[in-house]
C-alpha cells in the first residue's frame, strides 16, 4: 500500500451527484485509466451508555480494500484510540450491545467507481447517510510511495489537475503530524472519519432531479355548462439548454513530444480557418481567418478578420475547416458575436457558431487557460502565410514582458488606440531571428501534466518569427465567452402583433439588428389557428403547435363549440403567456 489522500469534490450549484461522479469519470478516463470495479467504505458509530460516565464513542469501518479487517477508533474526547481487527469485531459489538448504542440513522458510506492509472489508485466516492446525498469524496493513492512527505507535492499536483482549484495547499489535517512516518491503513481511515464527522453536520444534497425544469398542464373549462367547452393543452418545456464549456475532454492530445515545424493538417484539429466566399473583380474569391475550437459548436476569430465581412449573406458564403483540406465543404457557420470592445480596437474577439455541432470524436476543442501556470512550455500553432497551400505549422516560443513588448510596439508605432489590444500577451519565437509579419488568429497555447493543450491567447495580425508578437489574452476574455455562451440557444419571444407571437433562437437579433432575413427563417415555435363556422352556427378552432431546438412541446388540438371571440382572445393571451414565461426573453422583431 502506498500513500492516499482524501479529497473533497464541491458539488456544483444545481448540480447532482450523479452529474459530478459521471462528469469526473469521464475526465479521469480521457486520461488513459481503466476502471477497476467497485469500492465501499462505510462507518457506524456507537456511544457508550450513561452509567459509564464520560460518554465514549466507538467508530467501526469497513473498507473493501481490506474486506478482512474491521477498524475501530475509539473516540474518547482527549485522544483517538484505534483497533484493527478481523471480521468477529463485528460480533464482539453485538456483545457490548448493554454498554454501546448504535447512533440511529448515522451509517454513512462512500462508494463508486475505482480507477486505476500508472502507479495512481483513483476512487470516485459518492457519499450517503440514509440514503439522504451528502457529498462527494475523492481518494487517490500513490503506491510507490509510504511516506507522505515525499509525495505530496506530486500528489496535490495529480488532484489540481483532475479536480482543479478546489484542492488545497496544505496536506490533510491527519497527515500534517505523520509526514516522516510510514503510511498505514488505519490512515485513510482517520481521512474518512474527519470528513465523514463533517457530513454529518451538513443537511442533505440533492443527488438525482426531475429533467423538466417547466411543466404546466393548462385546463380552460368554460364556464356555460350547456355549452360543450373543454379543452386541455399540454406544454411541456424540458431542457432548455444553455452552452457550457466542455472541462473534460478538451484538448486531449495521446501524443508524448510535440513535434516541431510543419505538421500535418489532421493534426490539432482544433486550430483550422473559417473562409467567405465572394465575387470579386478577379472572379470568385474568399477571404479567410484563423480561427480556434473552444466548444464543440463555437470556434473564436479576430475581430478584425470577421468585423468587416458583409453581414446580408454571411451565413450562407461563410465556411470553417477544422484539419481539412479545401476539397471538403467545410462546416456552416450560424450566428457570430463581437466583443464589446470592437470598434475603439480592431484588435479584440470575436465568438462564431457553427450550424450544427462537432460529432467529430478526434476533433476535440482547445481547454481554457488554467489559473495557475507551471514550468510550462509555450508554443504557437498557426496555420502557414500561403492560405492555398492550408498547411500548418508549429513554432515554439518564449514569454515576453508586457514592458518590453510595449517599448518594442511604441518604437515602431504600431501602438495606437485602434491598433492595441486592451488585454495582451506577448511571445518571440525561439529558432527564427528574422522578423515577419504573421496573419491574425495563431494560438499562443501550452500543455498541462495530462497533455491537454490549453489556449493561452489568439493572435493578433502583425510582426513575429524574431519580433514580439502579440496575443489576445484569453484569460482576460473567458469571462465574456462563458456571458456569451449562456445566452446562445435560449429561446426568444418575438412579438409579431397583439396576439402573434414567435419563439426563435435568440442572440442572434442581438448582432445583425432588427431581424435579417435569415434570422426570420431561424424559428423555434410555430402556431396557426383555424377560425371555423358551419351551417348550425357552431364554431370550431383547430389550434396546431409545434416547436423544436432545446425543447419539447406535445402537440394540442382544440375544438370549441359555440366559443365566442372575445374567450377566443383571453384564452389566447393565456397561451402566450404561459410561452412567455417559459422563453423569459422577449424582443420586438418584426
Amino acid at each position: 500500500m502506498g500513500v492516499t489522500v482524501l479529497q473533497q469534490y464541491p458539488v456544483p450549484e444545481n448540480k447532482t451527484g450523479t452529474y459530478v461522479i459521471e462528469l469526473l469519470t469521464k475526465r479521469i478516463l480521457a486520461l488513459g485509466a481503466t476502471q477497476q470495479g467497485q469500492f465501499l467504505v462505510d462507518c457506524e458509530s456507537y456511544l457508550s451508555h450513561p452509567q459509564m460516565g464520560t460518554t465514549k464513542t466507538v467508530h467501526i469501518f469497513h473498507n473493501s480494500e481490506q474486506p478482512a479487517s474491521v477498524f475501530s477508533i475509539l473516540d474518547t474526547g482527549a485522544k483517538n484510540i484505534h483497533v484493527i481487527a478481523d471480521g468477529l469485531f463485528d460480533l464482539l459489538m453485538m456483545k457490548l450491545s448493554q454498554n454501546y448504542t448504535s447512533k440511529k440513522q448515522t451509517k454513512i458510506e462512500s462508494k463508486g467507481p475505482r480507477f486505476e492509472l500508472g502507479d495512481f489508485c483513483v476512487k470516485l466516492g459518492s457519499v450517503t447517510m440514509n440514503q439522504s446525498f451528502k457529498g462527494i469524496l475523492v481518494e487517490v493513492e500513490y503506491r510507490p510511495c509510504v511516506t507522505a512527505n515525499a509525495v505530496w507535492g506530486l500528489l496535490r499536483e495529480f488532484l489540481q489537475g483532475l479536480l482543479g482549484p478546489s484542492v488545497p495547499v496544505q496536506p490533510p489535517q491527519h497527515l500534517l503530524s505523520r509526514m516522516n512516518e510510514i503510511y498505514t491503513p488505519i490512515d485513510t481511515i482517520y481521512q474518512y472519519l474527519e470528513h465523514f464527522s463533517a457530513y454529518r453536520k451538513i443537511t442533505g444534497m440533492r443527488n438525482s432531479f426531475v429533467c423538466c425544469e417547466h411543466t404546466e398542464d393548462v385546463s380552460f373549462v368554460m364556464s356555460n355548462l350547456k355549452m360543450l367547452s373543454t379543452f386541455i393543452i399540454l406544454l411541456q418545456v424540458c431542457k432548455i439548454l444553455s452552452v457550457e464549456l466542455d472541462l473534460i475532454d478538451c484538448g486531449v492530445d495521446h501524443a508524448l513530444d510535440v513535434p516541431e515545424g510543419d505538421v500535418e493538417l489532421k493534426q490539432f484539429p482544433w486550430v483550422g480557418v473559417l473562409f467567405y466566399s465572394y465575387y470579386g473583380m478577379e472572379g470568385d474569391s474568399r477571404s479567410v481567418s484563423n480561427v480556434v475550437l473552444i466548444h464543440k459548436e463555437f470556434v473564436v476569430a479576430s475581430a478584425a478578420d470577421i468585423g468587416p465581412m458583409p453581414k446580408h449573406n454571411f451565413r450562407r458564403n461563410s465556411r470553417v475547416l477544422l484539419g481539412e483540406a479545401w476539397d471538403r465543404p467545410g462546416r456552416r457557420v450560424r450566428n457570430y458575436v463581437l466583443h464589446p470592445e470592437y470598434g475603439e480596437t480592431y484588435n479584440t474577439l470575436a465568438l462564431v457558431q457553427l450550424k450544427d455541432p462537432i460529432r467529430d470524436l478526434t476533433i476535440r476543442p482547445a481547454c481554457p487557460p488554467p489559473n495557475l501556470l507551471r514550468n510550462p512550455k509555450f508554443y504557437v500553432i498557426k496555420m502557414k502565410d500561403d492560405v492555398e497551400a492550408l498547411e500548418k505549422e508549429v513554432i515554439p516560443v518564449l514569454h515576453i514582458p508586457g514592458k518590453m513588448c510595449k517599448e518594442f510596439y511604441v518604437a515602431a508605432n504600431l501602438y495606437s488606440k485602434m491598433q492595441r489590444p486592451p488585454h495582451v500577451a506577448c511571445a518571440v519565437s525561439v529558432d527564427t531571428k528574422s522578423v515577419c509579419v504573421w496573419a491574425a488568429g495563431a494560438a499562443l497555447v501550452s500543455r498541462d501534466t495530462w497533455g491537454r493543450w490549453q489556449l493561452l491567447g489568439l493572435g493578433v495580425r502583425g510582426p513575429g518569427c524574431g519580433a514580439p508578437s502579440r496575443y489576445l489574452d484569453m484569460m482576460s476574455y473567458y469571462p465574456w465567452i462563458e456571458r456569451s455562451l449562456a445566452e446562445f440557444n435560449r429561446v426568444t419571444i418575438s412579438k409579431i402583433s397583439k396576439q402573434k407571437y414567435v419563439l426563435r433562437s435568440s442572440h442572434a437579433y442581438q448582432r445583425f439588428g432588427s431581424c435579417d432575413p435569415e434570422e426570420k427563417i431561424n424559428l423555434v415555435f410555430r402556431e396557426s389557428i383555424v377560425l371555423r363556422t358551419d351551417n348550425n352556427r357552431y364554431q370550431f378552432l383547430t389550434y396546431n403547435v409545434s416547436y423544436r431546438r432545446s425543447a419539447e412541446l406535445l402537440l394540442g388540438r382544440i375544438q370549441k363549440e359555440n366559443w365566442n371571440k372575445l374567450r377566443l382572445i383571453s384564452a389566447y393571451r393565456r397561451l402566450t403567456a404561459l410561452v412567455t414565461r417559459a422563453g423569459k426573453y422577449m424582443n420586438t422583431c418584426r
